[in-house]
């Protein structure tokens, strides 16, 4: 990559490690919770879906020319990419005490750069012919940010997420 221009290939690589990122977290999650099998089936499942939004842009780049793939990407990506990149290198479990810190690190990812450059990819990548599906995919985009708010109960409330532990 240069220094300030990114080939669409590189796009896809970072959104996709982006992605195996967040998996890895909400894996990690699942097994510091592994006490409480509600929480911890709650950040598998989290888990599982950004194994699947991994999986759909290398089935996508799969389908895309080389040619295309070594486009240059618009300048306005590399700034989030830059952001993406300071955030896949940071260490965010080690300050993970409790369900609360989780929660908190789990929506400042989802609200980041990871899922923005995500949409732009499928967005701009997926062929008309497979526009329904790219609806569909935007779509469990959508509910996938909006399940954080839905933590089984009682840990959807924060005070009951500050008193759950992660297992040491």
């Amino acid at each position: 990559m240069t220094k300030d221009k990114l080939t669409f290939n590189e796009l896809f690589d970072l959104t996709i490690a982006a992605e195996e990122t967040a998996e890895k977290v909400y894996r990690s999650f699942e097994k510091q919770f592994a006490h409480h099998p509600q929480i911890a089936h709650f950040w598998k499942s989290y888990a599982d879906e950004e194994a699947g939004h991994a999986r759909y842009l290398r089935e996508l780049r799969s389908e895309i020319s080389a040619e295309r793939l070594e486009e240059t990407a618009d300048g306005s990506l590399f700034q989030q990419v830059q952001k993406l990149r300071r955030r896949l290198v940071k260490d965010h479990l080690s300050s993970i005490h409790t369900l609360e810190d989780a929660y908190q690190l789990a929506t400042e990812l989802e609200n980041s750069e990871v899922n923005s450059l995500f949409t732009f990819v499928v967005t701009y990548f997926t062929p008309p012919e497979r526009l329904k599906s790219q609806e569909l995919l935007r779509s469990v985009l959508n509910d996938h940010i909006n399940k954080l708010a839905e933590l089984p109960t009682p840990y959807n409330s924060r005070l009951e997420r500050q008193k759950i532990r992660v297992l040491s």
